[in-house]
């Protein structure tokens, strides 16, 4: 299993919109990782760089920090967090539509 490590300030670990909604911190990670092991699954297939994967590992965990579990659904986050890497990475050489017709 492949842990991302971001930092943020004590204050807004405490404050996290999921624990806040009820969810747990071990159902938040469990989903997190959940859907970040996905990510890296469809980077391989599709041949993506490290770098793009990376930054949708990223972008996830961020979108989290203000939008709880509960009120986004982790799949759909993930996709949309693979898509936006690849046009950032500039690795849209219809791979982005892959993630999204599959």
């Amino acid at each position: 299993m492949l842990h991302v490590k971001f930092h943020l300030p004590p204050s807004r670990v405490a404050e996290r919109p999921s624990l806040q909604d009820g969810v747990s911190a071990a159902d938040e990670r469990n989903n997190l990782c959940f859907a970040v092991e996905c990510m890296q699954q469809a980077s391989e297939m599709m041949q993506l760089e490290r770098s793009v994967f990376i930054c949708a590992a990223v972008l996830l965990h961020r979108f989290y920090c203000s939008k709880s579990v509960r009120d986004h659904e982790v799949k759909k986050m993930a996709v949309a967090a693979l898509v936006v890497a690849c046009k950032s990475k500039g690795a849209n050489n219809g791979k982005a539509w892959d993630v999204v017709v599959r």
